[in-house]
């Protein structure tokens, strides 16, 4: 299973339910809804998407849990695309 990282370059602050991130780079803010900024406090823990998924559900309750991990890897997608993740190298 893949376990990703945050770019350290990336300066982010969490205020009431979102996240809010600042790549100074690329001259860019991206603000998180509460279920991105779920997701983006389980990969700063060092969790892995499955654990994101068991967690997200326990915390909101959802019903259809195809759904949820389809929302879980399209926004894992989009935080890669953005370059504010990237997958971590596995220990040999």
């Amino acid at each position: 299973m893949v376990k990703y990282k945050t770019d350290k370059k990336l300066i982010w602050r969490k205020i009431e339910d979102k996240i809010f991130i600042i790549d100074t780079e690329k001259e860019k803010m991206h603000s998180l809804n509460s279920s991105a900024a779920f997701i983006w406090n389980m990969i700063i823990k060092g969790k892995m998407p499955d654990e994101s998924l068991i967690l997200m559900d326990r915390e909101f309750d959802i019903k259809d849990k195809n759904i949820l991990k389809k929302d879980i890897e399209e926004i894992i997608l989009k935080f890669k695309d953005e370059g504010l993740i990237y997958e971590k190298e596995k220990k040999v």
